[in-house]
């Protein structure tokens, strides 16, 4: 797809994402993190949850083995989408740790914290 093209299908995606309410974005319960994420249905991340119950499941295992986080730390998320893996990391960490998701895209950008306020 060329660029104009792709920027067309973004505003597109961005305009449906925002103003069309009926779009499905089911809430995925994720029961080995305890996690519950609102992701849609029909990008690689949504089906990724409902097909392996989490995001990337080869980083996240790795995550979940090898991230030892101790109070002081600070955990960037940095092209979030979801926020999946700045929930995966509060998670993992003791008390003390800053998370901070960051999120740029317009059809992503409201979805870190969505997710968060569906697991506090």
């Amino acid at each position: 797809m060329n660029s104009e093209a792709g920027r067309l299908w973004r505003g597109l995606d961005c305009f449906l994402n925002r103003w069309i309410p009926s779009r499905s974005h089911p809430i995925a319960r994720l029961p080995a993190t305890n996690l519950r994420l609102k992701a849609r249905d029909s990008d690689n991340q949504g089906r990724s949850f409902s097909t392996d119950g989490c995001c990337e499941p080869e980083l996240t295992a790795f995550l979940q083995q090898h991230l030892h986080l101790q109070a002081g730390d600070v955990v960037l998320d940095i092209g979030a989408k979801v926020g999946w893996f700045a929930l995966l990391a509060e998670r993992l960490a003791p008390p003390g740790v800053d998370i901070f998701a960051f999120e740029s895209a317009p059809e992503c950008f409201g979805r870190p914290s969505g997710n968060l306020r569906l697991n506090v």
